[in-house]
């Protein structure tokens, strides 16, 4: 096995020494931001792939980071730099790998390097050290995916080892008192959230959220991504965010990404403390309503699409804290009507009846 972890640390340096010689070519942009308290490092060779890769971090933006980060990313344009990738056969670490249908995921024997292949683009994370390292073929072949959610698979990866625990689902804030919008993809988690945030709510994330518990058992919820993904045919009752949305590419993608960052940056935050569920149900009538939920309910809402959904799947450790946070906090009904002016009001109730419990 010893050979075999040696292999792959070697495969791992290859890749780091081939960024190295990308960003000597063509430069590298550089970004420090914070996620969750852990300070980020971004370096990006290649002027169009740095503009795509760090528009989705940019509202995390952290100019005191002079220091050593906890994570370093590094990566690099094949085409603008003319450094070539790594040869097929040395591409991912010795060990395991899982085929996820449009990706491919890959482990060390000893699981310190997992690399993630998707769209003619393939990333390592060493998860000792805190580093993640790769290439993208082209910067103007990037997948909406790879434009609105970067690295999610790794990142998701990464979070975990730090006991932050990844959930499929909107969140929004006001008043420094979160609501969390859990549920499968079409369920009206992104209309909610933007249609909140277009009404003055503070926008933490879509559909990717990371929870946090803290000493006391409360729950934060942090957000990682200033983009988020909406049906191309709803993108019209976004007028406020649309100017900076990256259209889809027709069949394959029929979603367009909106770079909130870049459109309402002052509304966007890094996390809130979480006081209520709000499951969002789109219903056939013009009306936007509210109603109870039960526990049952939540956990058959947020545990399937959050275990069985999510690339990389979760394991007992997330189930579990998704159970603490069902037992600890309020859920209800957000059923979704064609009138989404209604839904912040709604979702105002719900503030409201937190409050008076």
């Amino acid at each position: 096995m010893r050979v075999t972890e040696d292999e792959s640390a070697q495969r791992f340096a290859a890749v780091s020494d081939r960024f190295a010689r990308a960003r000597d070519r063509c430069g590298a942009g550089e970004l420090r931001f914070r996620f969750a308290d852990h300070d980020v490092r971004l370096r990006v060779a290649g002027g169009a792939l740095t503009d795509a890769l760090h528009a989705p971090f940019a509202h995390l933006a952290a100019n005191d980071g002079e220091g050593a980060p906890q994570l370093a990313i590094d990566l690099w344009d094949v085409t603008e730099s003319g450094v070539a990738q790594p040869p097929a056969e040395l591409a991912h670490p010795s060990g395991s790998s899982w085929d996820l249908g449009d990706s491919l995921l890959a482990m060390s024997a000893d699981a310190r390097f997992i690399s993630h292949a998707a769209r003619r683009s393939i990333a390592w994370l060493d998860r000792r050290d805190g580093r993640i390292t790769g290439w993208y073929a082209d910067a103007a072949d990037l997948s909406l995916h790879q434009r609105g959610k970067p690295l999610q698979t790794l990142l998701a990866l990464w979070a975990r080892d730090r006991g932050l625990h990844a959930v499929h689902a909107g969140l929004v804030g006001r008043s420094g008192r979160g609501v969390l919008l859990p549920g499968r993809s079409g369920s009206g988690k992104s209309t909610a959230t933007l249609a909140s945030l277009q009404d003055g709510y503070t926008y933490i994330g879509d559909d990717w959220i990371a929870l946090d518990r803290r000493a006391d058992g409360t729950h934060v919820g942090h957000g990682l991504y200033g983009t988020a993904c909406l049906e191309s045919q709803h993108a019209e009752h976004f007028a406020r965010l649309h100017p900076q949305t990256v259209a889809a590419n027709g069949a394959p993608e029929p979603k367009s990404v909106l770079l909130l960052s870049q459109t309402v940056p002052e509304r966007l935050a890094r996390s809130v403390p979480l006081c209520a569920l709000a499951l969002p149900q789109v219903v056939d009538r013009v009306e936007t309503r509210v109603r109870p939920a039960s526990r049952r309910d939540a956990l058959l809402t947020i545990v399937p699409s959050s275990i069985f959904t999510m690339s990389p799947r979760g394991g007992r450790g997330d189930a579990q804290r998704m159970i603490d946070l069902v037992e600890q906090l309020p859920a209800y009904w957000l059923e979704i009507g064609r009138d989404m002016r209604q839904i912040p009001r709604r979702i105002d109730d719900i503030l409201r009846d937190v409050d008076a419990s």
